[in-house]
């Protein structure tokens, strides 16, 4: 009987001690696994701030460089207000040289004893239309663009045309023959009357 109530305590003892280490086995494992929570949610926040930091550093890095940037457009801004100023200062200075210069003109103008020439107009002419009519050549003639205009061609003496436009002095060449054919004067050409006789 005695060894049965030994048991009996022993069983109860043994088994409060076994639920106790069961406990502490449990609590041991609830202790790690908060542990290695723990330790991934350190681990993560330690890489976060490695990348806050290198993202700061990149950051900062390229804040640098816009104010590098900046500080050459301030440079070369300078420069070119720089270069603005002269150029103006220049420009004044020259136009008040040209004023100076225009001034010293008039003045020796003003004191010059003779009279300024002037190139002499010639005297337009009027022109006529007349019935269209040929003629001839009577010696190798020059041949102008215009009234009074400028030499363009020379023709040999009995060269025939057509005109029915003349002013006082000149006759406008309408139309001329090559080859007996007649072809229209496609530029204008004039010719002094008295190189020509009516044929």
């Amino acid at each position: 009987m005695k060894y049965v109530i030994g048991m009996f305590f022993s069983i109860v003892l043994y088994g409060s001690e076994l639920d106790t280490m069961d406990d502490i086995v449990n609590d041991i494992q609830n202790l790690r696994a908060d542990y290695t929570s723990c330790k991934n949610t350190l681990g993560e926040y330690k890489v976060d701030s490695l990348k806050k930091e290198k993202n700061n550093k990149i950051f900062e890095k390229e804040v640098n460089n816009l104010k590098n940037i900046l500080k050459t457009k301030d440079i070369a801004i300078e420069n070119l207000q720089n270069k603005i100023n002269i150029l103006i200062k220049n420009k004044e200075n020259n136009k008040n040289t040209l004023v100076l210069v225009e001034k010293e003109v008039l003045e020796c103008l003003d004191e010059n004893p003779f009279p300024i020439l002037m190139m002499k107009k010639p005297l337009s002419e009027k022109e006529e239309q007349f019935k269209a009519s040929s003629f001839r050549l009577i010696k190798n003639s020059s041949i102008y663009d215009s009234i009074n205009g400028n030499k363009i061609a020379q023709w040999e003496e009995k060269s025939s045309f057509t005109s029915n436009t003349m002013s006082e002095n000149w006759i406008k060449i309408t139309g001329f023959f090559v080859d007996r054919q007649w072809q229209k004067s496609k530029e204008s050409l004039w010719i002094k009357k008295e190189n020509i006789i009516k044929r």
